[in-house]
């Protein structure tokens, strides 16, 4: 019994991949509406929501050439705490999670994620403050 709860909680470690997946949706709206923006030189129409890997940087082109760079912040989900607690616990797995984390980029956010278009600026909708343009 004890060493299926163990194999049990060896397939529930709190792997980053597991739990968040290697891509996030990101949100891009504006005001007006119906604003051509450009992610990743892939031309869109906002509002938009595209879907993109963790493990790179992404930029998008607004208006007049202005770009804004979306960012990665490392370690930057919970998840991957649970694998260094299982790490701590001296249980291997706990290590291989971290790799595949590292690997995948399954540890990461990115950031800002919703951003919004209006006055010829860019906002971060979550923290209302502006995001500087990318040079």
């Amino acid at each position: 019994m004890k060493s299926i709860l163990l194999l049990a909680l060896l397939l529930v470690t709190g792997c980053g991949t597991m739990l968040s997946g290697t891509k996030e949706e990101i949100t891009i709206k504006s005001t007006p509406p119906g604003v051509t923006i450009h992610v990743d030189g892939k031309e869109m129409t906002t509002p938009a929501t595209v879907v993109l890997a963790r493990k790179t940087e992404h930029y998008v082109t607004f208006p007049g050439g202005q770009r804004v760079k979306i960012g990665k912040t490392f370690w930057g989900n919970g998840e991957h705490y649970l694998n260094i607690l299982w790490l701590g616990a001296g249980i291997l797995p706990g290590f291989v999670a971290i790799v595949i984390d590292l690997v995948t980029g399954g540890q990461e956010n990115l950031e800002p994620d919703h951003l919004e278009y209006k006055d010829g600026r860019v906002y971060n909708k979550e923290t209302g403050k502006i995001v500087p343009w990318e040079k």
